[in-house]
């Protein structure tokens, strides 16, 4: 977890102690932080990195602020597409509060083409090859 902290009087992110990123220059009393996560998932695991950014802070400061480039070295901003709760943005869009930016894998299938195949398949075991009815209990 990410903890906000001040460095002459702007607010910084710190991941770990030696290593600090500069979000906004704001004095302590006019910025508030606010909670976002940023999310990125794999077919067997997904990464969810909570963090504390400044009013201000887009969506691609944030995924650089929050380590999962240095965590996921395959992902890359100009091809991997970006979005907020299941909305597609772009990488300047300015978070709010509680924020789920997400950073989304290309599709490996075409998921009407996978379903076509899937029912194909099924289709085919559930037929007897000398009918065209249905067998009860395949096994």
């Amino acid at each position: 977890m990410l903890l906000l902290g001040r460095l002459n009087s702007a607010m910084v992110i710190f991941q770990s102690p030696a290593k600090e990123i500069l979000l906004a220059h704001a004095h302590a009393d006019q910025a508030l932080s606010f909670d976002v996560e940023v999310v990125y998932a794999l077919p067997d695991r997904q990464t969810v990195l909570r963090m504390q950014v400044v009013p201000g802070t887009t969506l691609e400061q944030a995924i650089v602020a929050s380590g999962v480039l240095a965590l996921h070295p395959e992902i890359d901003l100009m091809v991997h597409k970006t979005g907020i709760f299941g909305q597609r943005k772009p990488l300047p869009t300015v978070l709010a509060q509680n924020d789920r930016v997400e950073i989304y894998r290309a599709l490996l299938a075409d998921p009407k083409d996978a379903r076509r195949q899937r029912v194909t398949e099924n289709r085919r075991k559930t037929r007897s090859p000398f009918s065209k009815t249905r067998i009860q209990n395949p096994k």
